[in-house]
């Protein structure tokens, strides 16, 4: 396999890439915080007590099995795991937002920042971006990057 050229197939089947995020129980309360900090708009909500039947007791009945969250023209899609399944916070991931409005923006990145950790403050960044980092309570990784005005 020649590794300098890219495979090209005929057709993409590929339609979005949408982020998916896992909590321990703590999935409407992360959706809460994203609908109030972020503006998204809450869409289908399952949780484990509308299957027929799971295997996972009656334990996980209040969890979110499959939610998903509208932010513009992006989805975002949020699930409990089932009691018992090991959650690994943080990781090698990170929910990358891009702004259009450098205020709402600054709204935003305080109130996820709030119970959580914000590992870089916004700023000037050198690439003509206000840039910052953070994460939430929940332990998900977010970027935030809008173009800074000029003057």
């Amino acid at each position: 396999m020649n590794l300098g050229t890219p495979l090209r197939p005929k057709h993409m089947s590929i339609q979005a890439i949408i982020p998916y995020l896992n909590f321990d129980g703590e999935a409407d309360e992360a959706m809460t915080l994203y609908v109030e900090a972020l503006g998204a708009k809450k869409g289908q909500v399952m949780h484990f007590s509308d299957l027929p039947e799971h295997p996972f007791g009656d334990a996980a009945n209040s969890r979110v099995m499959h939610a998903e969250l509208e932010l513009g023209a992006l989805r975002l899609m949020v699930s409990d795991l089932p009691p018992g399944m090991p959650l690994h916070r943080g990781g090698n991931q990170s929910v990358m937002l891009r702004w259009s409005d450098l205020e709402a923006m600054k709204r935003a990145f305080q109130a996820l920042g709030e119970g959580g950790k914000i590992t870089m403050d916004l700023h000037a960044a050198f690439w003509g971006d206000t840039f910052g980092t953070l994460s939430d309570r929940f332990g998900v990784q977010w970027m935030f990057a809008c173009p800074t005005p000029t003057a």
